[in-house]
């Protein structure tokens, strides 16, 4: 009990020293207690509710992203489906004698370039996916543009599923309008 009258004796001269403030000093330090409690309700309460709002907006917008790329690598992985099994009845429909350098070598004689050619150099390889795919290196000097631009369309447009990988033309020293051409052709084996 000796220590309640204590604590009512040291409290006591600080009421009536708030009782002896004026009505504006009064006023100031309602005001400075309630923008503390607003502050400490801020901090305690809405602040830590605002940043919980913004952290799921931000995975809300991180899951859409993921879930376009993911719609992006499905159509990716169908239309590699649909290609590939294009490819598949293109290679069935192909006779099963198809060779890529015989074929090249009869269409360049169809088109007139069989005397231009300075090599025919044929190879193989195995891609990612697990298919063996054939490839020849063709140089050829002195070409028009018109025989080349021929010959090409005619590996383009083959039902054989042929295509030019990769194509270097340079002009040819004597004579501007003939090209000197290193072509590359690949197909599904």
């Amino acid at each position: 009990m000796g220590t309640q009258k204590t604590a009512i004796k040291m409290n006591m001269p600080l009421t009536n020293a708030f009782k002896q403030l004026n009505t504006r000093d009064r006023a100031a330090i309602y005001g400075l207690a309630v923008f503390l409690g607003m502050f400490a309700l801020f901090q305690l309460g809405v602040s830590p509710l605002l940043d919980a709002r913004a952290g799921l907006a931000r995975q809300v917008a991180a899951k859409q992203r993921m879930i376009q790329e993911m719609a992006a690598l499905i159509r990716q992985y169908q239309e590699l489906q649909a290609e590939q099994t294009a490819l598949a009845v293109d290679k069935n429909r192909r006779n099963p004698d198809f060779r890529l350098f015989t074929f090249l070598d009869r269409l360049a004689g169809q088109t007139g370039i069989k005397p231009r050619i300075v090599y025919m150099k044929p190879s193989s390889f195995t891609n990612t996916g697990g298919q063996k795919i054939a490839r020849v290196e063709m140089k050829c000097n002195q070409m028009t543009m018109k025989q080349l631009t021929t010959f090409l369309y005619q590996v383009e447009s083959s039902p054989n599923q042929v295509r030019a990988g990769r194509l270097s033309l340079i002009k040819d020293r004597g004579d501007d309008a003939l090209l000197d051409a290193v072509m590359q052709f690949e197909t599904h084996e």
